[in-house]
């Protein structure tokens, strides 16, 4: 689990049929273990979890999140009405939210006596018997980012369409950061991130995952160097929305991790932001710059052109070794493209070809997304 990641916790106990059709167990290897396709009550965008108690009552309840070693780190009081009696066991979950300094009256303090029945009420986040139990009714959510641990932190359960499974509104992802800090290390493997509205340069063959970049007018563009990053959603992902594809807008959350020499962003999130209408930004190098000059790391992931390219060499999954008019090789492999080896023997001139820079461990390959990433004809020795 990453930061940022979202969990729903399913409280199934009371309806299992309703509550947990096909009977899903909790997700512990990714937000798609279980998928919604198979299990209608799960979302793919969190990790669903599910617990066997009977609900929540609508009429008063705290809910509450701790560490574990047992110490409240946020909660929140819940009730249907202004006024009128309140549980013994909610008062004493609310005493003990209090205690941890996550709960108070709006303005800061403790009512005298506690937070007992009408006290409990007033204090409350109202409504709690409008809100729905599926994504097709209203939920009581955040309304920003900012946290004062009373009432005014939420809305009523009354008006505010459900949020499962995503970001509410007014809310953004913790910590966004840039592809340059995630490629150069600044940002190592194993940290949460977030990248806002990126553009995509090219999607796998198998519509599983993509390669983002930042782009030439970018608030935070400094250049090609390290400018690109791979996307991955892993061979059980569900496909990526058909409006995604290379000029739409993304935003990712995800994992940095390292994978067979390759930094890549391991996904748990990615959600379009605007649909296709730029053209990503080429740029011309040779098989060298790319492949065993020093500098060469600085293109992984990016969208690159070489000119004047010709096959010598075939091997096993169509991967093809291609050298350029200098005697440097690079190799290219249909992994955005599926293309046939087979049509393309050797001797095979390109006058250019374009792709986005990869790395599978044992050497750097060039991806083209397409046929037209493929221009036959020219020159080539």
């Amino acid at each position: 689990m990453a930061q940022n990641d979202i969990i729903v916790v399913h409280t199934s106990g009371g309806n299992p049929a309703l509550c947990n059709p096909g009977n899903a167990a909790s997700e512990t290897t990714a937000v798609t273990q279980y998928p919604k396709a198979s299990f209608g009550a799960n979302y793919d965008t969190a990790w669903d979890w599910y617990s066997p108690s009977t609900g929540l009552t609508s009429s008063d309840n705290v809910l509450s999140v701790s560490d574990d070693a047992g110490a409240i780190e946020d909660a929140v009081l819940a009730a249907n009405a202004p006024s009128g009696t309140v549980t013994a066991a909610s008062e004493a979950e609310a005493a003990r939210a209090a205690a941890a300094g996550q709960w108070h009256a709006p303005g800061g303090g403790v009512p005298v006596g506690g937070f007992v029945d009408d006290a409990f009420r007033a204090n409350a986040v109202l409504d709690l018997d409008a809100t729905g139990t599926s994504a097709a009714g209203n939920s009581i959510q955040r309304t920003s980012d900012s946290d004062v641990n009373d009432k005014t932190d939420w809305t009523t359960g009354a008006g505010a369409a459900s949020t499962f499974g995503v970001l509410n509104a007014g809310q953004a992802a913790c910590c966004p950061v840039t592809v340059y800090s995630i490629q150069t290390g600044a940002v190592g493997a194993g940290s949460g991130v977030t990248l806002d509205s990126r553009l995509v340069t090219g999607v796998t063959a198998d519509r599983k995952n993509l390669w983002i970049q930042e782009q030439p007018g970018d608030l935070d563009y400094s250049g090609v160097d390290y400018s690109g990053v791979y996307v991955f959603r892993g061979s059980g992902a569900p496909d990526l929305d058909p409006s995604l594809v290379a000029g739409s807008r993304v935003t990712v959350i995800g994992t940095v991790q390292e994978f067979a020499g390759e930094t890549q962003v391991a996904a748990s999130s990615v959600t379009v932001t605007a649909a296709l209408g730029e053209v990503p930004a080429v740029t011309d190098v040779t098989a060298a710059a790319v492949t065993s000059d020093p500098n060469a790391e600085a293109y992984e992931g990016v969208l690159v052109r070489i000119a004047s390219l010709k096959v010598t060499a075939a091997a096993i999954g169509d991967v093809l070794t291609l050298r350029d008019d200098f005697g440097a090789t690079v190799l290219m492999d249909d992994k955005a493209y599926d293309y046939a080896a087979a049509s393309y023997p050797l001797g095979t001139c390109f006058a250019f070809v374009t792709g986005v820079m990869s790395e599978n461990g044992s050497g750097r390959l060039i991806l083209p997304r397409s046929p037209g990433d493929l221009v036959g004809g020219g020159t080539c020795n």
